[in-house]
């Protein structure tokens, strides 16, 4: 089971927004905030990364477990959990990122006894990707605004951006 410990932040202001959108005024701001966070949640579901640094913790019976939602900042703690909830730190000696797979997995040591691990880590977005990962988040949110019926009579149907897509497997975990 992995949960985010820290919410995500917004990665695209109020203010970035409404110029991506050319709303002037506020009549629209609390829809348009709405939109943005819904938005950012499915570019992140979609690419499997946060867009602000999120601290995971993951709780795990297997020794390989992969870091998900984003590059890995660092690693706060790796613990056994026993049946009675007692958690017990894992020496840092005993576990380990492996270099060559672009520190991707936590790999625990056999010689640690347990069956059940915890895990807690810091994931971010990289400053080269941020750009793309918020001008999709504008994209779709820009998308959303313009077209907030599931259909409207009188006008051919607008499918998703197509530059939306294109951003979106590119950031894709395994891509960047």
């Amino acid at each position: 089971m992995i949960e985010c410990i820290t919410p995500t932040t917004a990665a695209v202001t109020l203010s970035e927004m409404k110029e991506h959108c050319r709303v002037v005024g506020t009549l629209d701001d609390t829809y348009l905030t709405t939109l943005i966070l819904a938005a950012q949640r499915l570019v992140e579901s979609e690419t499997r990364r946060t867009l602000s640094s999120a601290v995971w913790q993951e709780t795990t019976d297997v020794r390989e477990v992969p870091i998900e939602y984003g590059d890995l900042v660092s690693v706060d703690h790796v613990k056994t959990v026993a049946k009675d909830g007692t958690e017990t730190t894992v020496d840092a000696a005993d576990w380990n990122l492996p270099t060559n797979m672009g520190a991707r997995y936590v790999y625990i040591d056999d010689s640690v006894d347990g069956t059940s691990f915890r895990i807690r880590y810091t994931t971010t977005i990289n400053d080269e990707a941020l750009p793309m990962a918020k001008h999709a988040v504008m994209m779709i949110g820009a998308h959303w605004f313009e077209h907030r019926e599931e259909v409207v009579v009188g006008v051919t149907p607008a499918k998703m951006p197509l530059g939306y897509q294109h951003i979106v497997g590119h950031l894709s975990i395994g891509r960047f």
